[in-house]
């Protein structure tokens, strides 16, 4: 009863919008008929070398090094991340430009192009208000540069959303811009996977195979129901689809965050880590390696759809199928993965509770799948491994931890082995900052187009001291679900 009044309810305060869209849409003329488009953001590392600088002369400052156990432990610890700094700054020095450029003779080629856009969700009540964001705002984008295309939402049978989505888009569906993939309770892969990958198996090996959409001229793009498209995220398709298609099967892009929607404060800020991730350590993999060793997000993500029909889906009880997706194409189709020059629009989750729980469902099924998952190659687990230790660590490694530990033994020192290895230690420290630095440039820059005052930017990257302690404890509660093999997937709520 619940459930079908707050439907009720949005359908009657959403008439509205949908007139709107509609009228929008009829309003609509090729956007690149007779003009050119272009977009570009730019990285700097002047904020790294303003934060090392600082960093360095602090650590130096109260640095009394010693030979003993405990600080040869602590050299060893905060030494860990630095070939991960030393990737990403090679990247962004690299590759500071988040650019393309599009003309009316690139939108003709991309026409030529089918893009489905896949949004799978639970159904829950609770998610319907991003999922009606993520739909509205991709019809009204997609319908300006794609003449083929469809707004596929993949969901479970007897979701809560059905009958409003059917009663929302019913124009939509009629002319088959929408198409309601609704997988059956009964649906059952050899594997027998479950949750998300579940929905997206039959979604390319049953709905996308029966209208004969398995083919190199047809591209899947993921989407997730809280994560919406802007002008320059299309635009970039069409950019891919004319320039890069021909040479790679698959392309992901920068995940930002909606700044402007409602949520704790602390999460926004923890979440300047992702676009900041993006741009260094996920970017050298798409930009420079071209082969997803990183592991993939599950939204932002476009891959050809005879490619993803080859790999499909179906792996099993995974809580992060996106990253083992991943392991199977690197071994598949090295050096075919590239990067879209763009930004999605997320939403942060809503409580610090749904951030840990977020978090731990996130580093349980990437540890999982390093020492678990047989079928995907030992390169890409050993590799993933690597990157992922620095999270593993995260509960010994944090400088509140850390003093805990020293009063606890009483030796009051973490300094290093010797004092020339501070100039080490502090890369990792800059870093860091400079990741959620950069990280909530991009999310302010994505939600309101324009840079954020600098104040508010260095605070964010001073709030690490606080935010990482939630990335902590999300390992924390992720290590706690594996030793009592908790697998369950978790929603969580978003606006």
């Amino acid at each position: 009863m619940l459930c079908q009044c707050f439907v009720r309810n949005s359908l009657q305060s959403s008439r509205m919008t949908m007139q709107t869209l509609v009228k929008e849409k009829e309003q609509i003329t090729p956007t690149l008929s007779h003009t050119t488009r272009e977009h570009s953001y730019n990285l700097s590392l002047k904020a790294f070398f303003a934060f090392y600088l600082i960093v360095l002369a602090v650590s130096l400052w109260i640095s009394d090094p010693r030979i003993h156990w405990w600080n040869m432990l602590l050299t060893i610890l905060w030494s860990i991340e630095v070939p991960s700094v030393l990737i990403g700054l090679y990247t962004v020095f690299h590759h500071r430009s988040i650019a393309y450029f599009i003309t009316s003779q690139d939108a003709a080629v991309a026409r030529n192009y089918t893009v489905n856009v896949v949004v799978p969700t639970v159904g829950h009540v609770h998610v319907l208000k991003g999922l009606q964001r993520v739909v509205n705002q991709t019809l009204t984008l997609m319908s300006r540069y794609f003449p083929s295309f469809h707004v596929d939402i993949l969901t479970e049978e007897k979701a809560d959303v059905i009958q409003f989505i059917r009663q929302e888009y019913s124009d939509f569906i009629i002319n088959g811009q929408i198409r309601l993939v609704v997988v059956p309770r009964d649906y059952v892969t050899p594997n027998k996977t479950r949750h998300k990958s579940r929905a997206n198996h039959y979604y390319v090996h049953e709905f996308l195979a029966a209208k004969g959409e398995i083919r190199p001229d047809v591209w899947i793009y993921h989407l997730d129901d809280d994560t919406a498209p802007t002008k320059e995220t299309i635009e970039s398709l069409v950019w891919f689809l004319s320039h890069e298609a021909e040479h790679y099967y698959m392309a992901q892009g920068i995940v930002a965050f909606d700044l402007s929607l409602a949520g704790n404060r602390l999460c926004k800020w923890a979440d300047a880590i992702r676009p900041g991730d993006d741009v260094t350590r996920f970017a050298f993999f798409s930009r420079i390696v071209h082969s997803p060793y990183a592991g993939l997000h599950g939204e932002h993500l476009l891959v050809r759809s005879d490619i993803e029909w080859s790999i499909g889906w179906d792996f099993g009880v995974t809580l992060v199928e996106d990253a083992v997706f991943a392991g199977h194409f690197v071994e598949r189709f090295p050096g075919k993965f590239t990067f879209l020059p763009s930004f999605t629009l997320g939403a942060s989750p809503l409580t610090i509770k749904d951030f840990i729980r977020q978090r731990a469902r996130w580093f349980a099924g990437l540890v999982s799948l390093v020492f678990s998952k047989k079928e995907v190659s030992l390169r890409y687990r050993s590799l993933l491994f690597a990157q992922l230790i620095n999270w593993m660590l995260a509960p010994v490694r944090h400088i509140a931890v850390v003093l805990i530990l020293s009063i606890l033994l009483g030796f009051f020192n973490a300094s290093p082995l010797w004092l020339w290895w501070v100039a080490v230690w502090s890369l990792g420290m800059a870093f860091f900052l400079y990741i959620y630095y950069t990280g909530y440039r991009i999310n302010y820059y994505a939600s309101f187009r324009k840079q954020p005052p600098l104040y508010k930017a260095i605070l964010v990257a001073l709030s690490v001291f606080v935010v990482s302690l939630l990335e902590m404890a999300g390992a924390l509660y992720g290590y706690y679900k594996l030793i009592v093999g908790d697998k369950a997937y978790q929603v969580i709520e978003k606006a």
